[in-house]
């Protein structure tokens, strides 16, 4: 029930935003590139792959996850460093989907910032 309505409140809250902006006349900058492959280091790749699926909305890809947004994230045991990376949620809702997520997991975050299976460290803001 608890679910639902929030479900409903973030569906309103993006129809009146989505409103808002439409009606605005300023004018928004866009980037001309995107970010299309990110390689992370990995001591174990089904791991990585299963860990970015589930938590994340990843697909398997080849050399990979890839995501909705065109972004394939590759692993490779050969990196010596540890990747610390930053995801901005979308909304607030998400990002509390997101947590409830790592704690129905068992997956320990401290103020947003979790490790994956390989020690990379993700920090997650909204």
């Amino acid at each position: 029930m608890a679910d639902n309505f929030l479900e409903k409140q973030y569906a309103d809250y993006q129809a009146r935003k989505s409103a808002m902006q439409s009606g605005a006349q300023r004018k928004s900058r866009q980037a001309m590139w995107q970010v299309s492959e990110i390689i992370m280091s990995s001591t174990d790749d089904a791991a990585m792959r299963q860990f970015y699926i589930e938590l994340f909305g990843g697909e398997y890809h080849e050399r990979g996850v890839q995501f909705d947004n065109g972004l394939i994230m590759r692993f490779e045991s050969q990196v010596d460093t540890k990747q610390n990376i930053t995801i901005r949620m979308a909304s607030r809702y998400q990002y509390e989907q997101l947590l409830h997520r790592l704690t129905q997991r068992g997956i320990p975050y401290d103020n947003g910032t979790i490790l994956d299976p390989s020690s990379n460290k993700i920090v997650i803001v909204v």
